[in-house]
């Protein structure tokens, strides 16, 4: 549990065990700011309650979840999440001067966790660098805007290419750049504080990936894959991937899935096979988020062959108890629905534009994405 106290505004932060309401008496007094966003039901039950009778401010986060599930703070971007705020509250001390106390370097605190019972999830590498960048942001973001009516706006989120160099900023401060090898001579740029602009995002991949002039679907399918449009399906779904969803962003999605054999061969394949420029990079991002996916999935045992193939000749048990197969290939789908399968066909109309925080996480995610593979040997 949080306290944040200091008179006429939060300086330091309190971390406190919790038995019971009375536990809170002496601490929840009128130089004090309570934060019950990460406390259990009952603790922010009492929080909340001695708060109002003592006149005692009240800050709530909104957690974004979504492509923020299983994460938890300071590996969630807490500068751009959205704060609920009931009563007055200055900041004399930048809360992120406390984080670094608390937590020292990043990447260390991060590699501390890897492998931790319940967050192995860190443990795949665009996890661990989406997570290591929001870190980064809470530790070097000072003080949030503020409303008219005093509830603090989230920062604005910007990712610019300029002269070669990427660079990820909060408002005017540059959290991190990374150098492209391919050092293209575009200026673009995207922010969360606009409505989503295709076209914008479309360029900046183009030119970050070196993929200007692609005449394939490439860059749609990375516009899916990070996040700038979203497959829009039932959040806590249990489903049975095809492999063609990993390209278009099932990894992002609070939802439970399982992998077929057939698509680690397929995945594996596409890793393997040669390839050049653009479609290089996206069997680099699938590889990624298929690594990411097999550590919160169980397997389905199939022949190691194409999937539109042997999903049919699977066995009928473990495709029961609410499972569903997932596609975006409609020839498939219609063969699996031919025999008795449950499939689901996503078309292209299925997808939609991004909440704030799915936007936040798709631009924190194309900046980690493009650090890892300019740092790649």
């Amino acid at each position: 549990m949080r306290i944040c106290s200091g008179r006429g505004g939060v300086n330091n932060v309190r971390l406190l065990s919790f038995r019971g309401c009375g536990d809170l008496n002496e601490v929840i007094s009128g130089d004090a700011v309570v934060v019950p966003s990460s406390a259990s039901v009952r603790m922010a039950i009492c929080m909340t309650m001695l708060a109002a009778q003592r006149g005692v401010p009240i800050m709530h986060v909104m957690f974004p979840f979504g492509p923020w599930t299983n994460l938890f703070y300071p590996l969630v971007p807490r500068w751009l999440q959205w704060v609920q705020l009931f009563g007055k509250v200055s900041v004399n001390q930048g809360p992120n001067n406390v984080l670094r106390q608390l937590i020292g370097d990043c990447d260390e605190f991060i590699d501390k966790l890897k492998g931790v019972v319940g967050i192995n999830i860190l443990n795949s590498d665009l996890r661990r660098e989406v997570a290591r960048v929001s870190c980064l942001i809470n530790t070097l973001t000072s003080t949030p805007h503020v409303y008219e009516d005093d509830n603090p706006k989230p920062n604005s989120l910007r990712l610019e290419l300029s002269k070669g160099e990427l660079r990820l900023l909060v408002d005017n401060t540059l959290i991190e750049s990374v150098r492209l090898r391919t050092n293209p001579t575009y200026s673009r740029d995207i922010s969360n504080n606009e409505a989503v602009n295709m076209d914008r995002v479309r360029k900046l991949i183009e030119a970050i990936l070196n993929c200007v002039g692609d005449e394939d679907d490439t860059v749609d399918q990375m516009i899916r894959f990070f996040g700038f449009r979203v497959m829009d399906i039932e959040d806590g779904g249990d489903y049975v991937i095809d492999t063609n969803t990993i390209y278009h962003g099932i990894h992002n999605l609070p939802v439970r899935v399982e992998i077929p054999y057939c698509v680690q061969v397929e995945v594996l394949h596409a890793v393997a096979e040669e390839k050049s420029g653009c479609r290089s990079v996206l069997a680099k991002a699938v590889e990624l988020a298929f690594e990411q996916l097999r550590l919160r999935a169980a397997y389905v045992p199939t022949a190691p062959y194409k999937c539109d193939v042997v999903i049919p000749t699977t066995d009928r048990i473990v495709l029961r108890g609410g499972k569903k197969l997932l596609t975006m290939d409609k020839k498939a789908h219609e063969l699996w629905l031919k025999y008795g399968l449950d499939s689901e066909l996503i078309t292209n109309d299925r997808f939609r534009n991004p909440s704030n925080s799915e936007l936040d996480h798709a631009i924190i995610q194309l900046y980690a994405f493009t650090k890892i593979l300019n740092q790649a040997p």
